[in-house]
């Protein structure tokens, strides 16, 4: 705050400048001594948003004209020195979603967000005024102005976004009460009281339901006005201290609701192939001229390109300018639809659309080249046969060519369109994929022709291969049987070997190179998340320990661990538990692992305390009176769960979090994560003994081999009296084979036994037992995949851990080898793979795509590694085998006396009272309506709708026939019925024509599913009714 005035008055007015700095709003207080009493009052002013001068700039578009692929240049304009970063985005991408965009509005609502002050301005008291104003008095007596009353905030804290959301899910399922709700949110344009406003909502509604929608609108209301940019309107001056009486509404509609006809244009003397949906994304310092000039080139969509920017001044200061628009349009062109992919040998009709924004009609041919691996109707290289095409002004046109691929890859399909005004060209990729589903098997053989493991058998055996060891010699020989079975499909064999002088190279090369080779999966949920972050930083650990990352290494991996964090707290809870999903209930097992994750995050990124420490608390508070920990619901990515199932195994993965995030990092001063406060500390520490008391009671309850392993090492991690008779219960219960010189808790390489497997490497590691824990080693290299994977996800993510800690607390000897490689299906063939000390964490590979027979490699020399073979081909299944779900789908149209008694109306003299004047919003079918009953104009961004029907894919940028939007050419839409597709789009505030869409779904496989995802497309025009949205969101 700023003093303007300190004296005595001798008017009643005061004046002062409204600069730059006050937007986008100040509260003014004035307040004064009288006879000992405090007088005070306070007033907030809306100030017109702008940025400081520093950090203003503005971005000028300088093309010379629109045509796809011209070239221009964008040019960012302000203070010498200042940094910016500009982004253009393909303006379509932003009608499925923009709420990651920063806007200039999200950027001062961010600011406003910030502000300590309460409501309005004013209050019952001097007291009051000052408390709300955001000032604290401190008087002789040594208290503070603590008042708080209804119309002011309920707690002096910065809300966020999510205490509004929160209301609104809280009455979510009735949606009576959700629209009470609503209107509690609404800004009051008189600035009254919530519970002046709760008592018009009793007085229009009577009875039970009218008292549960003043309690839900008071409730809302709070959380609403809570919110500092909430708060009524207030007299708005512009940064120059000019008054401004502009009016924004709260919800503008604007033509970006609207799906719009995607088209694909060039030149043409260009062929258009550039279809991204991503155009700029770069940064630069504003020169001594004060400009920062983009040299850039349009690329050949048509549409309107999104343009954005952002400012960081050296000086101080952060802005986000208007967004300027970049046209890009040609009056006619081609649209090509291909699907994602296809597969051999199956036809496809590839969909051709001319578009014609000329004032006359055209008449041209359409042609489609030749491809090698395409059938066609064409010779690689030549045109088809003409495809006559007769495109109206402002009109649309479609023709279609049969497709067969005959081989897998990418191919690129060009189209051609000639017509007396003009032409275009189209290249786009097909990619095609064999038939048949992939099948992949793998191999990994412990490459020691001096035989350092000591393994007594001189000969192994397994399904593919027979490894044959003669340490007199110094020799060992390898082969590998890569016939393909008689159902393999013919060409989709491919085969790659690897080879390595390091026990963790694989897996730490796999994780920091392509992780998503190490877990393929999605990223859409909170256990699949950590499923990339975790192994990241277990590789980290290796590479900085042993000096071996490099600056693009290490700038990767830390971006993978900042990505994944960052992702990580977005399905964190309020009360600092973690969910798959922000719906979801708290998993007791998924917040423990992120947890562990967070605190070993905490070498590498910046990891805030609170999210740990409040995540801790809520563990403890989550244990019971005997000191055990169970799941309260259990995840949804089964996989994940791995082994720990129960109250013993669960306690003890608990207990590692504590173990974890209690300490420091080894060789770290204990003042730097000292992040707990004393009672925290003390919470937390009775928690770990209580998980540690009840593991002493029923550790040795349990025969089965994992939990055994999971309770020694939480034991030795607690420095526990029994974690020496917990590591002989252990070594007891460990499968030994001394031929191989191998131990394990199970026989075979299953997700369980290689998880409870490293969880005994782990516990001899941390008992310094080295030797013992090489021959787990050596048959958790035997069983993992040449990516460094294993059978599933958290028994990888405990084997590269285990792994790492091996490899920093082992010694690897001096490396000599040389790996010979020969086929018997080809004489000629011969590679050398040469493994020594400055290449030994190198992953050496070979790919070999004609191998039929055998595969021979022989090692010779010093020193140990390891030799990893994989072998994809593809068969064929029968379909009932590829689908595992049974779906059924049912649509019917909702009675209208039912829709009719299901939509909720609030009396429209509660509306007005509660809010002013009351105008229902603008359905986007009258919208639409509305829109094209005005003369054409060229279109902001994409081009016109055409009397064609296009029905959006979000999943593609591309359309295809099918929208309702314009019923003469509907035959094709919902069996050919026209008048249903038109009747869906008539310009009432609601559509009288809803659909009741039941889908069902049943998974016939043997065991769970996991995690499944039902995706549900809509016709376009049609929209969800929100309320049945929400409550299927909320049941599932």
């Amino acid at each position: 705050g700023v003093l303007e005035v300190s004296s005595s008055l001798p008017n009643r007015s005061v004046h002062f400048a409204v600069t730059r700095d006050m937007s986008p709003r100040i509260r003014v207080l004035v307040y004064a001594f009288h006879r000992g009493h405090l007088l005070a009052d306070s007033l907030t002013i809306q100030v017109e948003e702008a940025c400081t001068e520093s950090s203003t700039i503005t971005i000028e578009p300088d093309f010379a004209n629109d045509e796809p692929g011209s070239n221009g240049s964008l040019k960012v304009l302000g203070r010498s020195g200042t940094r910016v970063g500009i982004l253009g985005v393909d303006k379509a991408v932003y009608i499925l979603n923009n709420k990651g965009l920063l806007t200039r509005e999200k950027l001062f609502t961010t600011l406003k967000s910030h502000e300590l002050g309460c409501g309005p301005g004013g209050g019952l008291s001097s007291e009051e005024v000052m408390s709300n104003f955001g000032a604290v008095i401190i008087s002789e007596e040594g208290t503070e102005n603590v008042v708080r009353t209804e119309g002011s905030c309920e707690a002096r804290v910065r809300h966020r976004r999510s205490v509004h959301q929160r209301a609104q899910r809280q009455f979510s399922r009735d949606p009576f009460l959700k629209e009470c709700c609503a209107l509690g949110q609404k800004r009051d344009r008189v600035g009254r009281r919530c519970s002046t406003r709760a008592h018009i909502v009793r007085r229009y509604i009577e009875g039970t339901r009218g008292e549960e929608c003043a309690e839900a609108f008071q409730e809302c209301c709070l959380s609403a006005t809570s919110r500092p940019e909430s708060a009524p309107s207030r007299p708005s001056v512009s940064a120059l201290g000019e008054p401004d009486d502009r009016s924004k509404s709260a919800v503008e509609f604007t033509v970006d609701d609207i799906d719009e006809v995607d088209g694909d244009v060039a030149p043409d003397t260009v062929i258009r192939r550039d279809f991204r949906e991503t155009w700029l994304f770069d940064e630069q310092v504003i020169g001594p001229d004060g400009v920062a000039d983009f040299a850039v080139s349009l690329p050949h969509s048509i549409t309107t390109w999104s343009v954005q920017a952002v400012s960081v001044s050296p000086t101080g200061g952060v802005c986000v300018p208007q967004q300027q628009e970049v046209r890009v349009f040609q009056p006619i062109f081609l649209q090509v639809a291909l699907p994602y992919k296809v597969v051999r040998n199956e036809q496809i009709e590839v969909l051709v659309t001319v578009y014609n924004y000329g004032a006359e009609s055209l008449r041209g041919n359409v042609y489609i080249y030749g491809v090698e691996g395409l059938c066609t109707g064409a010779l690689p290289g030549e045109r088809s046969e003409r495809r006559p095409v007769v495109v109206e002004a402002n009109s649309a046109s479609s023709v279609t060519f049969p497709v067969v691929p005959l081989k897998e890859g990418l191919f690129v399909i060009k189209i051609h369109v000639r017509s007396s005004r003009g032409e275009d060209v189209v290249e786009k990729e097909l990619n095609v994929v064999p038939e048949g589903v992939t099948v992949e098997k793998s191999i990994s053989v412990p490459i020691d022709p001096a035989n350092v493991r000591r393994r007594r058998t001189r000969s192994v055996r397994g399904e593919l291969f027979q490894d044959s060891l003669d340490p007199g010699a110094n020799l060992q020989v390898i082969s590998v049987n890569t016939r393909l079975p008689p159902d393999a499909i013919p060409d989709t064999k491919t085969c790659s070997l690897s080879v390595i002088g390091n026990q963790i190279g694989p897996s730490v090369q796999t994780t920091l190179e392509n992780i998503e080779d190490l877990v393929t999966m999605p990223t859409g949920c909170g256990e699949q998340n950590m499923m990339l972050m975790a192994p990241t930083l277990y590789a980290m650990e290796y590479l900085k320990q042993n000096n071996m990352v490099d600056e693009a290494l290490e700038e990767k991996g830390y971006r993978y661990i900042r990505e994944g964090y960052q992702r990580e707290l977005s399905f964190r809870k309020m009360d600092g538990s973690f969910s798959a999903f922000k719906h979801r209930k708290s998993s007791v097992w998924l917040t423990a692992f992120v947890l562990r994750i967070f605190c070993k995050a905490r070498r590498y990124a910046s990891i805030d305390p609170t999210v740990i420490e409040k995540g801790m608390l809520w563990l403890s508070a989550a244990q019971k009176l005997d000191g055990s920990f169970v799941e309260k619901k259990p995840i949804m990515h089964k996989t994940m769960l791995g082994g720990v199932r129960g109250a013993v195994p669960m306690t003890a993965f608990v207990l590692l979090t504590f173990n974890e995030c209690m300490r420091p990092p080894s060789g770290v001063a204990y003042d730097k994560y000292d992040i707990y406060s004393t009672d925290s500390k003390r919470i937390l520490g009775r928690s770990a003994e209580m998980a540690v008391n009840y593991l002493r009671e029923h550790a040795f309850e349990s025969d089965e081999p994992y939990v055994a392993a999971l309770v020694a090492y939480a034991l030795s991690q607690s420095n526990s009296s029994e974690k020496h008779a917990a590591l002989s219960a252990l070594k007891d219960r460990l499968i030994h084979d001394p031929m191989l010189s191998t131990r394990s808790t199970g026989t075979e390489p299953s997700a369980l036994v290689v998880e409870g497997t490293a969880y005994a490497l782990l516990t001899l590691l941390s008992h310094n037992e080295v030797e013992t824990a090489k021959t787990i080693v050596n048959w958790l290299n035997t069983h993992r995949s040449a990516s460094g994977s294993f059978a599933s996800t958290q028994d990888t993510v405990v084997a590269l851990q285990a792994l790492t800690e091996f490899a920093l607390k082992s010694r690897e000897p001096n490396v000599d080898l040389t790996c010979n490689v020969t086929l018997s299906s080809q004489r000629n063939f011969q590679r050398s793979l040469r493994l020594k000390r400055d290449n030994a964490a190198i992953l050496q590979q070979l790919d070999i795509r004609d191998v039929t027979g055998k595969m021979f490699v022989k090692a010779s020399g010093t020193g140990s590694g390891l030799l990893s073979v994989k072998l994809k081909y593809n068969v064929l299944v029968p379909p009932e085998l590829l689908c595992k779900f049974n779906i059924t789908v049912r649509a019917d149209i909702r009675n209208m006396r039912e829709t009719a008694a299901r939509s909720v109306e609030l009396p429209p003299d509660l509306l007005k009272d509660l809010l002013g004047e009351f105008r229902r919003r603008r359905s986007i079918t009258s919208w639409i309506q509305s829109w094209r009953r005005k003369p054409a104009t060229p279109s902001p961004f994409r081009h016109e709708p055409l009397p064609v029907r296009f029905l959006h894919d979000s999943r593609s940028r591309d359309y295809s026939p099918a929208s309702p939007f314009f019923p003469d050419e509907s035959r094709r839409f919902n069996g050919g019925n026209s008048d249903t597709a038109a009747a869906s789009v008539q310009a009432t505030p609601q559509s009288k024509l809803t659909y009741d869409i039941e889908v069902c779904s049943r998974y016939i496989g043997v065991e769970d599913s996991n995690m499944a995802v039902i995706e549900v497309g809509l016709f376009s025009g049609f929209e969800p009714i929100k309320d049945d949205l929400e409550k299927a969101r909320n049941d599932s």
